[in-house]
């Protein structure tokens, strides 16, 4: 995963870019997303199928993150 910001006063727009079926697909989201993800996190995706048997993603949310070393 890896993510973009075209910020701005008058355009503040945040997308993050997936690896999906060998080819990178662009989503715009929420900016308390944004704040989440970091480059090389991975996601969940939640697919609804549609018409013509084509999947669309109803949401996206980070996986919990693993930590090597001990917080103590």
């Amino acid at each position: 995963m890896d993510r973009k910001s075209k910020g701005g006063k008058r355009n503040n727009t945040h997308w993050i870019f997936i690896n999906i079926n060998e080819s990178q697909k662009r989503f715009e989201i929420k900016p308390d997303l944004w704040n989440q993800l970091r480059v090389g996190d991975k996601v969940l995706l939640k697919l609804q199928e549609g018409y013509l048997d084509y999947n669309f993603i109803t949401e996206i949310k980070p996986t919990a993150k693993i930590y090597t070393t001990n917080p103590n």
